[in-house]
């Protein structure tokens, strides 16, 4: 008598095939972005080649933040806010510049402190700490790189007072 022979078959597939998603623009993970824009990042965010010319974005924002307050004052004209600050920002700027102008009323705020994360290389997103005789504020920008500069493209002013 024989001894059976035993033959080995392959154990077919079991998993489907690896599905390949795109992968958000996050920059590192676990980073929110601040804004979200349904608007394409442009220019040199896309590229992700950032000039070493750059300024640092820090410095950037807090001297930016400081424009904001001079021009909401009323102590600068907002035509120098041109070169810093894209147009629909400069228009949300001139909508709180009148309603700061009705009320009269201009504390004198400093910046307390400016918190900065680059959700993508060109791209810097700016948390500003404001500290008034009275009250704290919080406002957020967004920088985005052109050139060898940064340029506000969005600005949250916060906490908002409804006219009336």
């Amino acid at each position: 008598m024989g001894v059976p022979t035993l033959r080995a078959r392959p154990v077919p597939v079991q998993h489907p095939p690896e599905l390949v998603l795109p992968q958000p623009a996050t920059g590192r993970a676990g980073q929110p972005m601040l804004f979200a824009d349904p608007q394409p990042v442009t220019g040199a965010a896309v590229a992700g080649d950032v000039s070493p010319a750059l300024p640092d974005a820090a410095a950037t924002a807090a001297a930016l933040v400081r424009l904001v307050l001079e021009s909401l004052a009323g102590r600068r004209p907002a035509a120098q806010l041109s070169r810093w600050f894209s147009e629909e920002v400069l228009a949300e700027l001139a909508v709180q510049r009148g309603l700061r102008r009705r009320s009269r009323r201009h504390p004198d705020v400093v910046v307390h402190s400016v918190r900065v994360q680059h959700p993508l290389p060109a791209v810097a997103e700016a948390s500003i700490h404001l500290r008034g005789p009275d009250r704290s504020l919080a406002w957020a920008m967004r920088l985005e790189a052109t050139s060898r500069r940064w340029l506000c493209t969005g600005l949250e002013l916060g906490p908002r007072r409804t006219p009336g």
